[in-house]
């Protein structure tokens, strides 16, 4: 995956229509936007066109295959295998994990319209 322009697949798509955020998990190594290195996580800011790494070497999620994210009321679930040199994960030998990141997602709020009286 040396190609900047074809680093990688997509393998899940979470997308937040209230916060216009795309969440993009995948075999992928940067982004080809920025160049920034970024392992398997990211978010794009629709309204803003911009690209965010939310992949961290301590707390590495590879997926595993496809349909390994889910966006929540309380965050962004994924998971995978976990991997890196600097993971903090203390077991090697249950390599498999579930985490869930913290996102902004915004509230829906209800505005009541006042009635017409009919009498």
């Amino acid at each position: 995956l040396n190609n900047i322009t074809e680093d990688g697949v997509g393998t899940a798509l979470q997308l937040d229509e209230e916060s216009a955020v795309l969440y993009v998990m995948g075999s992928f190594e940067r982004l080809s936007q920025t160049k920034e290195k970024c392992l398997g996580l990211a978010a794009f800011e629709i309204e803003e066109e911009r690209w965010t790494c939310l992949a961290e070497s301590k707390h590495t999620v590879e997926p595993t295959g496809g349909g390994n994210m889910l966006l929540t009321p309380y965050g962004l679930m994924v998971a995978g295998r976990v991997s890196g040199e600097d993971t903090t994960w203390p077991y090697p030998e249950r390599p498999y994990t579930i985490a869930l990141l913290k996102t902004s997602i915004k509230t829906v709020k209800t505005v009541k319209t006042p009635t017409a009286d009919k009498t």
